[in-house]
């Protein structure tokens, strides 16, 4: 529809300009005939120019409109997978100050917040990603940039508290410092993210514009 009213708008435009234009020339001219036809080939080579230039603005534009609108619908679609790995990150956060705090000798459980952080990797697709960039807020870049904490978590975390023997050179203590680190640093870029897609999944054809 929007193509369809881009393209009539510039016909109109280059009819009407070369009828105005062969007017014009004509009245310039005078009697000669020849210096009309010139002085009016000039002005529709203009206009040509001109509806081009506006039949390109209007496929931008509809290109631009579908781009939001399916960057509207990755963002719903991965909005309950950031959800669920803001509450997963805030509660490893929790029972990792909690081991912190403790004896340390107590079993750390790590699988259901395991599970959840690892499904967030599913979110950072190239194919998602690249959709959202449209989006007018930094969603796809928070995003991009906590999944990388986040798959060191979900990398490190069960080898820190594994029963089999840690690799040369690595402690208990240093790779949960290490986790605490990234998730914190991951969390509100996660937050952030999930609240742009929430704003974004409520704008308006109208702003679009």
């Amino acid at each position: 529809m929007q193509r369809s009213i881009g393209i009539g708008s510039a016909a109109i435009a280059m009819s009407a300009t070369l009828v105005i234009g062969a007017c014009l020339g004509i009245a310039w001219a005078g009697n000669t005939n020849k210096d009309a036809v010139d002085i009016a080939t000039a002005i529709g080579t203009c206009a040509a120019a001109f509806v081009a230039l506006g039949i390109a603005l209007s496929e931008g534009y509809r290109r631009h409109v579908e781009g939001i609108v399916r960057a509207k619908l990755i963002a719903a679609s991965v909005s309950k997978q950031l959800d669920d790995a803001n509450r997963g990150i805030s509660t490893t956060i929790e029972r990792i100050y909690e081991w912190c705090s403790g004896d340390r000798s107590g079993h750390f459980d790590v699988s259901f917040q395991f599970a959840q952080l690892a499904n967030y990797q599913m979110v950072g697709t190239s194919d998602r990603l690249h959709a959202l960039v449209p989006l007018p807020n930094n969603c796809a870049y928070n995003i991009a940039a906590s999944i990388d904490l986040v798959v060191r978590v979900v990398r490190d975390l069960p080898i820190a508290f594994s029963t089999s023997p840690l690799p040369p050179g690595l402690t208990q203590d240093g790779l949960v410092q290490a986790c605490l680190a990234d998730l914190r640093a991951a969390a509100p870029m996660v937050k952030t993210a999930y609240e742009e897609c929430q704003a974004a999944i409520g704008i308006s054809k109208r702003s679009i514009i």
